[in-house]
């Protein structure tokens, strides 16, 4: 797909960090895999089919800055930081537990951990949820924003989410969104400079699918696509997080077929593996 070319927009540093932006990246491994791993495994199976993909899905008509996967991200981690664990009543079988769990994410949130946490009692923490449940609810934005981070370099999940998306966008339906191309498929349209440029940065203006240098200072011919990871002809959406930068050679072989990619990682041969 051809880019247009549009007003450039700001875009912010995104903070590249562990600890609980980890976990919810490790939470939606578990989601995308439809596996269970942490704590209540029967809960966490319970509010994993409350997930509502279809609005991720229908994020993914345009190229939004808050993506169908910050709107998933945002899901995750309102079920398992916020409904089932900061507002979670079972705290009182072990308020330790609770003070730890609570202090982390504030510190990791960066945010100060109201005192009461630390050192309250039980009646006092009950009461101290509720008083500061709206600065929690807002926090988790900056984990949803760190594990956004960590995950938009790692294409193989973005690819993943897009795979989950794609039996939703096959199913919807052109009688309720008007702007399909068809039932069941997401209509093309101009992508945004700003995201062509992260695209670019992203991929290190290689090409995705052959690993060629295709914008660079270095290349003579400035010759580049912004390629639908999935195709919309197969279920593909339009969201950020679903386009690769490609060479013209790659993007008309690949044309409307899915091209899956292992991801390859480069590192001095010191062990003498012979490739294959």
């Amino acid at each position: 797909m051809q880019s247009r070319r549009t007003r450039a927009e700001k875009v912010r540093p995104y903070d590249m960090r562990g600890g609980s932006a980890t976990e919810l990246v490790y939470t939606l491994e578990s989601f995308l895999a439809d596996q269970p791993m942490f704590g209540d495994v029967g809960t966490q199976s319970l509010w994993f089919d409350d997930v509502d993909l279809e609005a991720c899905a229908v994020r993914g008509f345009y190229s939004q800055q808050e993506t169908a996967l910050h709107l998933l991200l945002s899901q995750l981690a309102d079920y398992e930081l916020y409904q089932y664990g900061y507002d979670d009543d079972d705290f009182k079988e072990d308020v330790g537990a609770f003070q730890r769990f609570v202090d982390t994410k504030f510190r990791d949130m960066g945010i100060l951990t109201p005192k009461v946490f630390l050192d309250g009692t039980y009646d006092q923490i009950f009461r101290a949820r509720k008083t500061h449940a709206a600065a929690f609810k807002k926090g988790l934005d900056t984990l949803v924003d760190q594990a956004f981070a960590q995950i938009w370099t790692t294409r193989y999940l973005l690819e993943a989410v897009g795979n989950r998306l794609r039996p939703i966008v096959r199913s919807l339906k052109q009688a309720k969104y008007n702007n399909l191309a068809f039932d069941g498929r997401i209509s093309r349209c101009s992508i945004p400079t700003w995201v062509v440029q992260l695209v670019r940065h992203r991929d290190r203006e290689r090409c995705f699918h052959c690993g060629n240098v295709v914008s660079s200072a270095l290349v003579e011919v400035q010759s580049f696509h912004i390629d639908h990871m999935i195709p919309l002809a197969d279920g593909g959406t339009n969201d950020p997080t679903n386009f690769v930068l490609a060479c013209p050679d790659c993007n008309r072989r690949k044309g409307m077929n899915l091209w899956p990619s292992i991801p390859k990682f480069y590192w001095p041969n010191f062990r003498n593996v012979q490739s294959f």
